[in-house]
């Protein structure tokens, strides 16, 4: 009778135990097939990577374009090892038009490199010369900033309209608020005295507005950003649609203020409400694009 109680204990138990050994066992051969595939695909993307920049320094635009966006994605390889200086620039050296953008970031952020805006600027319009509108848009910014340049709003508008005929939206909408502020602009030059803090502060719409422009521009002032978002703001909450306009096209660019293309819909929008043209396109143009 005790031998019978004995088996029927074990048979009891028996089931459970094999379930835990052999889930323990599963997880163990499963960790150790990760940890292999993981090995092999290291090993496999260092032949690889090391193979593509060869190809890239024998002239082999595809391969640079590869290697680039095995760079970019930052997926199995070691930056530090890939020099993206010297792969950006044989990548843009080959006609690889993203190639001079990524290159023109490192010389426009300083990454691996003197920081250079100038330069940043000269690779853009490269970029932009052969038909990338990011690179006409990129280096629109930066003449319209005077960071690193000489400032030329012209330069900067003939840019943005290369970009928005290349199909690149940020430079249409830096094209149509710049068009329909320097049409009110001027309209408003004959009938407005040249604005106060003080007019500001006393709910004078176009007064506010002006202020901004005149330190967006660093027209007779210092140039100044942050002032400029101020009186924006300030003319936007006092429904000038042109305040909306200017504001949202900073959001938009990240001119002196984090980028906030969500941000940027919202006022366009308010713009558009307030009946004014730019407004209305750039809120069609950011909400094609996906914004909400």
């Amino acid at each position: 009778m005790d031998y019978e109680l004995k088996i029927g204990w074990q048979s009891e138990l028996n089931p459970t135990m094999k379930i835990s050994l052999s889930k323990s066992v599963s997880v163990f051969l499963y960790a150790l097939l990760c940890l292999s595939f993981f090995m092999f695909s290291s090993v496999v993307n260092a032949q690889s990577t090391y193979q593509l920049e060869k190809e890239c320094n024998q002239g082999n635009i595809t391969s640079c374009q590869s290697l680039r966006s095995i760079y970019n994605s930052g997926q199995g390889v070691n930056k530090n090892k890939l020099q993206p200086l010297r792969l950006f620039q044989r990548a843009c050296d080959e006609g690889d038009l993203d190639g001079c953008i990524s290159l023109g970031m490192l010389y426009e952020k300083g990454k691996g490199v003197r920081k250079d805006k100038y330069k940043a600027a000269e690779i853009y319009r490269k970029a932009c010369d052969g038909g990338n509108g990011v690179g006409c848009y990129n280096s629109g910014v930066i003449y319209a900033r005077g960071d690193g340049v000489t400032r030329n709003e012209s330069m900067s508008v003939f840019l943005f309209s290369i970009g928005c005929e290349l199909g690149n939206t940020d430079s249409c909408l830096s094209l149509n608020a710049r068009s329909q502020v320097q049409s009110n602009l001027s309209k408003r030059k004959s009938r407005t005295d040249e604005p106060s803090n003080n007019a500001c502060n006393e709910r004078e719409t176009e007064s506010c507005f002006s202020l901004g422009m005149m330190y967006y521009r660093g027209d007779g002032v210092s140039k100044d950003n942050f002032q400029a978002i101020e009186y924006f703001r300030k003319a936007c909450a006092l429904d000038e649609a042109l305040g909306c306009v200017y504001l949202a096209v900073m959001y938009t660019n990240g001119e002196g203020i984090r980028q906030n293309k969500s941000k940027a819909l919202e006022l366009f929008g308010k713009a558009c409400d307030l009946s004014n043209e730019a407004g209305c396109r750039n809120y069609a143009i950011l909400k094609n694009q996906g914004v909400r």
